[in-house]
């Protein structure tokens, strides 16, 4: 029996046959059936007790449907079973050129590793090693991007496409295999004293010369909340930050993101600044490259998070970029030397990895599922579609993997302690005996699912997916209605057991 410390479960001594209680009907699921009925949504919904192998409850479960977010549990998954949860990427500095006497003749080059967990930190570590490692102090020659080993991603979504030109979100970052801090621009916003006064605000790390922040933050009187609004526009290739809204006195400082309209130049530009910190000058530009670099010499080398870890925080805080370039990775891996892939091949291959995971959840004898839709590990391409029945043969899959589980498991939110306030509603049973992942989307048609893990009352072990859409005659319904009525079917379940 696994023990997880995020659970709080109890056993309990049940009275009456196991026959008997194998014999009872599955029980239904009338929150989520009284949804349809009033809004007309589609579902595809399907709850296992997985120490038994037994279904609970379904409707519809092999209808699949735009399922938003709910593809990171395969990209998390297929990450794990490639590569464990102990993997590290490994970003370098390298140089082409000669050093004399702490001068480099030559360029600078950062080779990006596709990690998508880089962050500023990582950074700071390669800039400090080439200052004290390397003994370096100046750089004759330009800082190069290498971004080759993804290439130059296009943009496959609308979203990202249009975060070429401005964005006032951090999720629609464009993809590099350099990319940092999720590929968002950061700014922190620290209140005033007193209310009717300016908010401080600058770049977070504030080393970062030469980028606009246009605007200002007001402080208000206590009470207000945050009200931050960040956006970026771009001319030319030349990222500007806008900021306004205000702060209540009383917060703390807050940080606030903005995806970059090119990740690659963002490293390349946060790198500069943070050399420049460590006593390393950059005489030439910054440049982006996306072919890879012949006769490179390894200066310093920076190995990031372990994958289990990072796997945690892009299924924590649903991060679109990490779980984008963590697919194409996993694509580039099997590719070798062959073309940068596409997102479209990074989705095709994990729609064979959620295939395979159908074939093998399915019972002997079964008629076979077909072929679940994935065009992107993200799940921002409304082409996907999964069932119920899909996601809960992965959950399966990954429940009877014991090198896997513990990691793919701590991935999920408990949520009482999620970061995501919709899942922080419902029962008692809901808040603590459930781990969950959602999705969620506005177009085509309002999309809600949500999947995960319960315990049941008597300890043991059970598995779920929810799936719900807009259809052609409603496409849109609140997304707090279709949450309350799985927190209730689900937490009812579980409660039962």
């Amino acid at each position: 029996m696994r023990t997880v410390r995020w659970f709080r479960w109890a056993v309990v001594l049940l009275a009456g046959s196991g026959a008997a209680a194998a014999a009872a009907p599955p029980p239904a699921l009338p929150a989520l059936h009284r949804l349809q009925a009033r809004l007309g949504v589609a579902t595809s919904a399907l709850v296992v007790r997985l120490d038994e192998h037994r279904t609970l409850a379904a409707i519809d479960p092999k209808t699949r449907l735009i399922p938003a977010s709910l593809t990171k549990l395969y990209t998390a998954a297929a990450a794990l079973h490639r590569w464990g949860p102990d993997h590290r990427f490994v970003t370098r500095l390298a140089y082409r050129g000669r050093i004399a006497a702490g001068v480099l003749h030559g360029d600078l080059v950062f080779v990006g590793a596709g990690d998508p967990g880089l962050t500023w930190d990582s950074l700071w570590e390669l800039a400090a090693g080439a200052a004290a490692q390397a003994g370096l102090r100046r750089v004759r020659g330009d800082l190069v991007v290498d971004q080759s080993r993804l290439g130059a991603v296009p943009c496959a979504t609308s979203d990202r496409c249009r975060a070429l030109h401005g964005s006032d979100h951090a999720y629609n970052a464009p993809l590099s295999s350099a990319g940092v801090n999720y590929g968002a621009w950061c700014v922190w916003v620290r209140p005033a004293p007193a209310a009717g006064h300016r908010a401080a605000a600058g770049l977070c790390p504030p080393v970062v010369p030469g980028t606009a922040l246009v605007g200002g933050v007001r402080t208000t009187a206590r009470g207000y909340g945050a009200h931050v609004e960040l956006w970026r526009t771009t001319e030319a290739g030349v990222d500007t930050l806008h900021i306004g809204g205000a702060v209540s006195a009383a917060l703390p400082t807050g940080r606030y993101y903005v995806s970059a309209s090119d990740p690659a130049r963002l490293t390349g530009v946060l790198l500069r600044s943070l050399l420049a910190a460590r006593g390393v000058r950059v005489d030439g530009r910054v440049r982006v490259v996306s072919h890879p670099l012949a006769n490179l010499e390894p200066l310093v080398a920076v190995k990031g998070p372990t994958l289990g870890h990072e796997i945690s925080v892009m299924m924590h805080y649903s991060n679109d970029y990490m779980a984008d370039v963590l697919a194409l990775d996993l694509v580039r891996e099997r590719a070798g030397d062959a073309d940068p892939p596409l997102l479209a091949d990074a989705g095709a291959a994990l729609g064979r990895f959620a295939a395979a995971m159908d074939r093998a959840a399915r019972i002997p004898g079964a008629a076979p599922r077909g072929t679940p839709v994935i065009a992107s590990g993200s799940g921002l391409t409304p082409a996907n579609r999964l069932s119920a029945d899909d996601v809960v043969a992965l959950l399966t899959r990954m429940y009877h993997s014991p090198a896997l589980f513990p990691s793919y498991l701590a991935a999920l939110s408990v949520p009482r302690g999620a970061p995501m306030r919709m899942l922080r509603g419902g029962n008692r049973v809901w808040l603590t005996q459930t781990a969950v992942k959602t999705g969620s989307m506005n177009e085509p048609v309002s999309v809600l699912g949500v999947a995960g893990y319960f315990r049941t009352r008597d300890g043991g072990w059970g598995a779920f997916a929810v799936l719900v859409n807009g259809t052609r005659r409603r496409p849109h319904f609140a997304w707090y209605q279709a949450m309350a009525a799985i927190e209730h079917d689900i937490a009812r379940l579980a409660a039962a057991r």
